[in-house]
């Protein structure tokens, strides 16, 4: 647990980046400084206040995202879009698309790779995403298809 000067701010493992990572590394040439990916409690909030209670309802999905992603894209800042897919329990397909802000080498020590925010998209969502994100580093071999 962190705390600043206005409020105690709560710090939560959500899971270890596997080998799947090492293609952001072998494209990239800077290696993850841990393996560790966490999340706040300013974070939660922020995405329950401003993306539709995402948190609320689909932190159980955050740990599967990060372990095992359907894909992986860069975002802005150096910062990584995590994508999974679902399903709901009408049949509709989502996409879970965490933001990963990697640990710096000007970070304290004690800090994580962390998940910033979060949202909850549809397939048309999904795939204007990958078609305006500059690489894709990742994509599983059963998600391919949807790209086409």
């Amino acid at each position: 647990m962190t705390t600043n000067e206005q409020t105690e701010v709560e710090v939560y493992p959500l899971g270890q980046l596997t080998d799947v990572y090492g293609c952001i590394e072998q494209d990239t040439r800077r290696k993850f400084l841990t393996t560790d990916v966490i999340i706040t409690s300013v974070n939660i909030a922020h995405m329950n206040e401003k993306h539709d209670n995402v948190y609320a309802q689909y932190g159980h999905l955050f740990r599967g995202a990060i372990e095992s992603p359907d894909s992986i894209l860069i975002a802005e800042q150096g910062r990584y879009y995590i994508v999974k897919q679902f399903f709901l329990d009408d049949g509709k397909e989502k996409y879970l698309t965490l933001l990963l802000q990697p640990k710096r080498e000007d970070d304290p020590v004690n800090y994580c790779n962390k998940i910033v925010t979060a949202y909850v998209r549809g397939r048309k969502k999904f795939r204007q995403l990958v078609k305006n994100t500059p690489k894709l580093y990742y994509i599983r071999e059963s998600m391919a298809g949807i790209l086409t």
